[in-house]
């Protein structure tokens, strides 16, 4: 009987113990009076970040850095000097014409070269264009900008080639070293073209 009394007895204090455990508050995560509820942050990958097309190593403009309005792209813009371009390129005065300048540029117009340059003569000065061509190349350019109102009174200019040429004004029509100027004034970033009808020749030409 005292054992089954004990037993009881043994019973009942374990059973309140684990009655009270299970009824004490449990930590909320419900937060207090004054407390923010923190906000979950998300960390995007960086493929996200490149999908709007955001580059920092791009430029504003795309743009490059050679003027689009040089004495070269003026040139083959108008169309006229494309065997003067050809001469200029072999004997690599372009980077003066693409450069800041500026430069007056007497340039023969196409139609004009053949008449003063043999076929067996433009091989030639093509194959030894740093001997041949480059002078004469040359001798068409002066340094700084010469517009047409300019010459009102024959003049003497020295070209880039040390040679000196007279630009001379005959009735209505301006000439250089007697070959009539027939495209005046094609302005530039870098300077200013003038079409001539004809090709200054070296004298050693």
């Amino acid at each position: 009987m005292k054992k089954l009394v004990l037993f009881f007895v043994l019973l009942s204090i374990t059973g309140g113990a684990f009655i009270a455990g299970c009824t004490q508050p449990q930590p909320s995560s419900t937060p207090g009076p004054g407390e923010e509820t923190p906000l979950p942050t998300e960390t995007l990958p960086t493929e996200t970040l490149e999908e709007g097309g955001i580059n920092a190593s791009e430029s504003e403009t795309g743009e490059g850095l050679e003027g689009s309005d040089s004495l070269i792209n003026e040139m083959v813009r108008a169309g006229d000097y494309g065997t003067f371009l050809d001469y200029v390129y072999l004997a690599e005065v372009n980077e003066y014409l693409s450069g800041s300048g500026p430069y007056t540029v007497f340039a023969p117009v196409d139609r004009s070269v053949s008449e003063y340059i043999p076929l067996d003569k433009e091989n030639e000065i093509r194959t030894y264009a740093d001997i041949s061509l480059a002078p004469l190349v040359r001798g068409h350019i002066v340094e700084g900008e010469y517009t047409s109102e300019e010459f009102t009174t024959p003049m003497n200019l020295t070209t880039l080639a040390g040679t000196s040429i007279e630009v001379a004004v005959v009735g209505d029509n301006v000439t250089v070293n007697g070959i009539p100027m027939t495209v005046p004034d094609l302005k530039a970033s870098n300077g200013v073209i003038h079409g001539i009808d004809g090709v200054i020749l070296p004298s050693d030409f």
